[in-house]
């Protein structure tokens, strides 16, 4: 299911430039979610809004193959679970 979201803000360009840079991270069959992907230090600086909506930003950036992700069926806490492709 593609997700619709307008990849193209700044709020947009820091997720996924965060989320690349964790990307970059992930040994194959490891499994994060976006809140380890974007790390910490921005993560934590993000209001739970703006946590929800990066999520659906990640989803939407692996969508269009922007990130070289795969997403994995959700956690047990209903969080998108991501592995490197």
């Amino acid at each position: 299911m593609t997700v619709h979201v307008n990849l193209t803000t700044y709020f947009a360009q820091q997720v996924i430039a965060a989320a690349s840079g964790g990307c970059n991270n992930i040994v194959p069959g490891t499994i994060w979610e976006a809140r380890q992907l974007c790390g910490p230090t921005f993560w934590n600086s993000l209001a739970k809004p703006e946590r929800l909506h990066a999520g659906k930003i990640i989803a939407a950036a692996i969508d269009r193959s922007l990130l070289p992700l795969i997403k994995l069926p959700k956690s047990g806490n209903n969080h998108q679970r991501y592995e490197r492709q």
